[in-house]
Protein backbone atom coordinates (compact mmCIF):
# COMPACT_ATOMS: atom_id res chain seq x y z
CA UNK A 1 0.00 0.00 0.00
CA UNK A 2 1.32 3.54 -0.99
CA UNK A 3 1.73 6.43 1.03
CA UNK A 4 -1.05 7.62 -0.63
CA UNK A 5 -3.33 4.92 0.28
CA UNK A 6 -2.74 4.63 3.75
CA UNK A 7 -3.37 8.54 3.96
CA UNK A 8 -6.50 8.16 2.16
CA UNK A 9 -7.38 4.92 4.56
CA UNK A 10 -6.94 6.58 7.66
CA UNK A 11 -8.48 9.87 6.20
CA UNK A 12 -11.30 7.75 5.71
CA UNK A 13 -11.38 5.53 9.25
CA UNK A 14 -11.28 8.81 11.06
CA UNK A 15 -14.32 10.32 9.13
CA UNK A 16 -16.12 7.09 9.51
CA UNK A 17 -15.88 7.11 13.06
CA UNK A 18 -16.66 10.61 13.43
CA UNK A 19 -20.16 10.30 11.60
CA UNK A 20 -20.23 7.24 13.60
CA UNK A 21 -20.39 8.61 16.97
CA UNK A 22 -22.98 11.64 15.48
CA UNK A 23 -25.30 8.98 14.39
CA UNK A 24 -25.06 7.13 17.88
CA UNK A 25 -25.36 10.25 19.43
CA UNK A 26 -28.43 11.21 17.71
CA UNK A 27 -30.16 7.70 18.10
CA UNK A 28 -29.11 7.55 22.00
CA UNK A 29 -30.66 10.91 22.20
CA UNK A 30 -27.24 12.07 23.62
CA UNK A 31 -28.53 15.37 25.81
CA UNK A 32 -24.96 16.71 25.62
CA UNK A 33 -24.47 17.44 21.82
CA UNK A 34 -23.40 15.38 18.67
CA UNK A 35 -20.55 13.92 21.00
CA UNK A 36 -18.41 15.22 23.84
CA UNK A 37 -15.66 17.63 22.82
CA UNK A 38 -12.97 16.26 23.86
CA UNK A 39 -13.80 13.21 21.67
CA UNK A 40 -14.52 15.24 18.76
CA UNK A 41 -11.25 17.31 19.21
CA UNK A 42 -8.75 14.08 19.68
CA UNK A 43 -10.92 12.14 16.36
CA UNK A 44 -10.17 16.01 14.05
CA UNK A 45 -6.17 15.33 15.90
CA UNK A 46 -6.19 12.19 14.56
CA UNK A 47 -7.73 13.97 11.25
CA UNK A 48 -5.23 16.61 11.18
CA UNK A 49 -2.88 14.52 11.07
CA UNK A 50 -3.77 12.27 8.18
CA UNK A 51 -4.26 15.05 6.21
CA UNK A 52 -0.71 16.31 7.21
CA UNK A 53 0.57 12.97 5.11
CA UNK A 54 1.87 13.79 1.88
CA UNK A 55 -0.89 13.06 -1.27
CA UNK A 56 -3.85 14.24 0.80
CA UNK A 57 -4.75 17.82 0.50
CA UNK A 58 -8.60 17.48 -0.28
CA UNK A 59 -9.08 15.30 2.68
CA UNK A 60 -9.78 18.36 5.28
CA UNK A 61 -12.66 19.42 3.11
CA UNK A 62 -14.38 16.09 4.79
CA UNK A 63 -13.52 17.97 7.92
CA UNK A 64 -16.65 19.27 9.45
CA UNK A 65 -16.86 22.98 9.88
CA UNK A 66 -18.32 25.48 11.62
CA UNK A 67 -18.71 29.59 10.92
CA UNK A 68 -16.04 31.68 11.76
CA UNK A 69 -16.25 34.57 13.28
CA UNK A 70 -15.65 37.99 11.00
CA UNK A 71 -14.74 40.47 13.77
CA UNK A 72 -11.91 42.34 12.02
CA UNK A 73 -13.26 45.84 11.37
CA UNK A 74 -16.82 45.03 13.43
CA UNK A 75 -15.06 46.08 16.82
CA UNK A 76 -16.48 49.58 16.82
CA UNK A 77 -19.75 49.09 14.64
CA UNK A 78 -22.95 49.47 16.67
CA UNK A 79 -26.04 46.51 17.08
CA UNK A 80 -27.62 48.96 14.09
CA UNK A 81 -24.87 48.21 11.72
CA UNK A 82 -24.73 43.79 12.57
CA UNK A 83 -28.53 43.81 12.18
CA UNK A 84 -28.34 45.82 8.54
CA UNK A 85 -25.98 43.39 7.64
CA UNK A 86 -28.10 40.54 9.04
CA UNK A 87 -31.36 41.67 7.16
CA UNK A 88 -29.32 41.83 4.31
CA UNK A 89 -28.19 38.34 4.19
CA UNK A 90 -31.53 37.23 5.54
CA UNK A 91 -33.13 38.74 2.35
CA UNK A 92 -30.74 37.31 0.07
CA UNK A 93 -31.35 34.11 1.31
CA UNK A 94 -35.42 34.61 1.11
CA UNK A 95 -34.21 35.64 -2.02
CA UNK A 96 -32.40 32.71 -3.34
CA UNK A 97 -35.22 30.41 -2.69
CA UNK A 98 -37.99 32.16 -3.77
CA UNK A 99 -36.46 32.14 -7.17
CA UNK A 100 -36.71 28.10 -7.16
CA UNK A 101 -39.98 27.85 -5.68
CA UNK A 102 -43.56 30.15 -4.58
CA UNK A 103 -44.12 31.89 -1.73
CA UNK A 104 -47.32 29.19 -0.86
CA UNK A 105 -44.91 26.30 -1.78
CA UNK A 106 -44.40 23.81 1.13
CA UNK A 107 -40.81 22.78 2.53
CA UNK A 108 -41.66 19.01 0.60
CA UNK A 109 -42.47 20.60 -2.53
CA UNK A 110 -39.46 23.01 -2.50
CA UNK A 111 -37.80 19.79 -1.75
CA UNK A 112 -38.83 18.03 -4.93
CA UNK A 113 -38.12 21.12 -7.17
CA UNK A 114 -34.61 21.18 -6.14
CA UNK A 115 -33.83 17.84 -6.45
CA UNK A 116 -35.78 18.15 -9.81
CA UNK A 117 -33.20 20.25 -10.99
CA UNK A 118 -30.67 18.89 -9.41
CA UNK A 119 -31.51 15.45 -10.82
CA UNK A 120 -32.00 16.80 -14.31
CA UNK A 121 -30.46 18.52 -16.94
CA UNK A 122 -33.43 21.25 -16.91
CA UNK A 123 -31.42 24.62 -15.38
CA UNK A 124 -33.03 25.69 -12.13
CA UNK A 125 -35.23 28.79 -12.85
CA UNK A 126 -32.11 30.60 -11.89
CA UNK A 127 -28.03 29.77 -11.11
CA UNK A 128 -27.10 27.86 -8.42
CA UNK A 129 -30.49 26.00 -6.91
CA UNK A 130 -29.49 24.32 -3.49
CA UNK A 131 -25.52 25.80 -3.55
CA UNK A 132 -26.62 29.00 -3.79
CA UNK A 133 -29.91 28.41 -1.20
CA UNK A 134 -26.87 26.57 1.15
CA UNK A 135 -24.39 29.59 0.44
CA UNK A 136 -26.43 32.16 1.69
CA UNK A 137 -28.26 30.31 4.68
CA UNK A 138 -24.04 29.84 5.66
CA UNK A 139 -24.10 33.96 5.21
CA UNK A 140 -26.70 34.16 8.00
CA UNK A 141 -24.78 32.00 10.32
CA UNK A 142 -21.59 33.61 9.73
CA UNK A 143 -23.45 37.03 10.70
CA UNK A 144 -25.00 35.84 13.62
CA UNK A 145 -21.63 34.15 14.63
CA UNK A 146 -19.83 37.52 14.07
CA UNK A 147 -21.98 39.23 16.32
CA UNK A 148 -21.89 37.04 19.21
CA UNK A 149 -18.24 37.19 18.82
CA UNK A 150 -18.04 40.32 18.69
CA UNK A 151 -20.31 40.55 22.04
CA UNK A 152 -18.07 38.19 23.78
CA UNK A 153 -19.87 34.93 23.31
CA UNK A 154 -16.76 32.84 22.42
CA UNK A 155 -17.29 29.36 20.77
CA UNK A 156 -17.13 27.07 24.02
CA UNK A 157 -19.90 29.18 25.09
CA UNK A 158 -22.02 28.88 21.84
CA UNK A 159 -21.44 25.10 21.61
CA UNK A 160 -23.04 25.07 25.14
CA UNK A 161 -26.09 26.65 23.81
CA UNK A 162 -25.97 24.67 20.40
CA UNK A 163 -26.31 21.91 22.68
CA UNK A 164 -29.12 23.19 25.40
CA UNK A 165 -30.93 24.06 22.10
CA UNK A 166 -30.69 20.57 20.39
CA UNK A 167 -31.43 19.10 23.63
CA UNK A 168 -34.70 21.45 24.02
CA UNK A 169 -35.83 20.70 20.36
CA UNK A 170 -35.08 17.14 21.01
CA UNK A 171 -36.92 16.98 24.27
CA UNK A 172 -39.84 18.82 22.03
CA UNK A 173 -40.06 15.84 19.44
CA UNK A 174 -38.35 18.16 16.76
CA UNK A 175 -35.68 15.64 15.37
Amino acid sequence: MSLNDETKKLANDVFAAIENEKRKAYHEGYTKGIMDWQKTSKMLDEWREAVRLKDAPSAMDSIPVAPVPCVEGWERASLKVFFQKLNEEVDELKAAILDQCDFDDNVNEIKEILNYYEDSDVPPQSSGGKMRIAEEAADVCTVVTSLMEAIGIGFEMRQEAQRRVNKHNHERGRW
